[in-house]
């Protein structure tokens, strides 16, 4: 074997052949095939195989992932509208996919993506073409929590923004373009969306498995009192315990399964009109049980992780849905009143008007006074 010259095809079969024939042979007839040369040899007889299994499971990776694509895909196959926005399917909820060394610079694109979308069924429709992002639990470890907020915050805006304009102008003289961008930012459409459901759903699933911050919770807060679909407190009981993580998740198992249920439907051709939207109600008390759980985390984190923006548009969110509880609202008026007041620079203290305006008008709202008064 280290004399004869080997070609690249006959070094594996003759390489086989002399150390199984050295194996046999006593170490006197063949001293040099000591333990370290059979490993070395073991490791090159290997090599091959590994390389041919690598290059298939290579090849299976790849065919997975486009049958994982092409089911993304199908949840807006049957959709009538041009951009699916009323698409439905009859696919069940995926496990949750783990995050990707990659996932900053992921998460960072997919903001921008976010932001720069005109309308909120744009918005829709990008987060649906992000595959997984809507249709596995949780994003699918594809969006983080800044995704989550971004997206609720831009939809509320573009909602309440279309309202505004709906008033001002009293529907007069609007230009074609004006017109389909209002419909796009209609509040009825977006709210009976499937896949606003679906990413009410991811919220909610997320925020079990990982910490929302600040900011985040504060946005989202805001975003749902901006959206008017929660029941105040007087329809559905507040649940400021530990048991509002269990009810997060059971609540978007039930949502996931109502339009999965009507996608079947759908395709079955047995969909009514009153059907079709038959998710809504159980949004309604997701969108509450967020707001419960938002509460809930509110009272055991630091205060100082708070900004007084943040602090401000949460206790007039909770005014605002009617959810207010008196231990929260306690909690953070007394962070407001403790919070680090904005400086310019001239070092002076900044205090913000809408800021204070809109936390006095909350406590009015809800009738919370003082544990003094």
């Amino acid at each position: 074997v280290q004399s004869a010259p080997l070609n690249e095809q006959e070094f594996p079969r003759k390489l086989w052949a002399s150390s199984t024939l050295a194996s046999m042979c006593p170490s006197s007839i063949s001293p040099y095939w000591n333990t370290h040369t059979r490993m070395i040899l073991l490791v090159l007889l290997l090599l091959p195989g590994y390389k041919a299994f690598s290059t298939v499971s290579s090849h299976s990776r790849r065919k997975l992932s486009f049958h994982l694509s092409t089911l993304d895909q199908s949840l807006y196959a049957n959709s009538n509208d041009e951009d699916a926005s009323t698409g439905y399917s009859t696919l069940p909820a995926r496990k949750t996919i783990k995050r990707t060394v990659d996932s900053p610079d992921r998460n960072r694109k997919i903001n921008q993506g976010i932001t720069a979308q005109e309308t909120a069924l744009d918005l829709l429709t990008f987060l649906s073409s992000q595959k997984g992002a809507l249709t596995v639990k949780a994003g699918g470890g594809l969006l983080n929590s800044v995704n989550f907020s971004t997206a609720f915050h831009r939809i509320a805006r573009h909602v309440n923004n279309n309202s505004n304009n709906n008033n001002n102008n009293n529907n007069s003289n609007y230009s074609h373009n004006h017109n389909e961008q209002s419909e796009r930012n209609d509040r009825s459409k977006v709210l009976s969306d499937p896949r606003f459901a679906l990413l009410l759903c991811s919220t909610a699933e997320a925020m079990v498995e990982e910490n929302f911050g600040a900011r985040e919770m504060s946005n989202i807060a805001w975003a749902i009192a901006k959206l008017k679909i929660t029941p105040p407190q007087r329809v559905m009981p507040l649940e400021i315990a530990p048991t509002v993580q269990a009810k997060l998740k059971s609540k978007s198992e039930q949502v996931r399964s109502l339009v999965y249920q009507v996608a079947k439907e759908r395709k079955n051709g047995v969909a009514s009109q009153t059907t079709t939207t038959s998710w809504i109600p159980a949004l309604s008390e997701l969108s509450a049980v967020v707001l419960d759980a938002i509460s809930y985390r509110v009272v055991g984190v630091n205060p100082n992780m708070f900004r007084l923006q943040e602090w401000a548009n949460l206790l007039w969110s909770l005014a605002t849905t009617g959810r207010a509880d008196p231990q929260v609202c306690h909690f953070i008026t007394d962070s407001l009143m403790k919070g680090k007041v904005v400086v310019d620079e001239t070092n002076n203290e900044v205090l913000r008007p809408q800021e204070w305006s809109n936390s006095i008008w909350a406590l009015a709202t809800t009738g919370i006074l003082g544990p003094e008064e």
